[in-house]
């Protein structure tokens, strides 16, 4: 007897990756329209910090739908069927809430400061909570996960630990030298967040669970 293996929708994946773009795109063309005096005013790191916000917001909104509307959700995400949503949907939630978060929290603090959107400390203290929150899904969460689940989120670490010294250690022997100027503090928030993002990429498309199945 032969055991079929589910091949990976391509179309289902581009889609959804124009879908992302498309979201991401009016996002960023929303704020510009709304908040004109404050996003003329972001330098490279905020602006940095402003986007990688934006990205970790919209995937905390989409896996948020798609856990709250699971037909909805089998379209716009990584998934076989509506049925995997609803059996994930403890694990999925957690993670839903945490991006949306420390998304949230990273636009408001890359819009913060004088003349910004708010206060730097209220959005400071904003994004150490959305921190503080994170860990605890994250802990609360760690006993449900099987052993795939406990090797992708311990491979990420390890892949965004490799990724963020590859940066700052270059970043921070060059400005030593007086080649660039020295470490921004959002610059510095902003690769550690991508850094995250590129490690848990990596550590899912190791394992072939990027492409949706068939």
């Amino acid at each position: 007897m032969k055991t079929q293996v589910a091949r990976p929708n391509v179309r289902k994946a581009a889609l959804q990756m124009a879908l992302g773009g498309v979201v991401g795109l009016v996002s960023t063309l929303g704020l510009s329209v709304l908040l004109p005096s404050v996003t003329d005013a972001l330098t490279p790191s905020s602006a940095a910090l402003l986007g990688t916000g934006l990205v970790y917001a919209l995937m905390g909104l989409f896996v948020g739908l798609g856990v709250g509307i699971p037909k909805l959700g089998a379209n716009i995400l990584s998934v076989g069927d509506a049925e995997d949503l609803v059996d994930q949907r403890t694990m999925l939630s957690g993670s839903a809430v945490s991006c949306l978060a420390l998304g949230s929290s990273m636009v408001l603090l890359a819009l913060s400061g004088r003349g910004g959107l708010i206060s730097a400390s209220l959005a400071a203290g904003l994004l150490a909570a959305s921190v503080v929150l994170s860990i605890g899904i994250s802990i609360a969460q760690w006993r449900l996960y099987d052993e795939l689940m406990r090797g992708i989120s311990l491979d990420a670490s390890a892949i965004m630990a490799g990724a963020a010294t590859m940066v700052i250690l270059p970043w921070a022997t060059l400005a030593h030298l007086g080649r660039t100027g020295p470490i921004d503090p959002l610059g510095l928030i902003a690769v550690l967040a991508i850094s995250m993002l590129f490690g848990s990429f990596v550590a899912a498309g190791r394992r072939g669970l990027l492409l949706p199945p068939q």
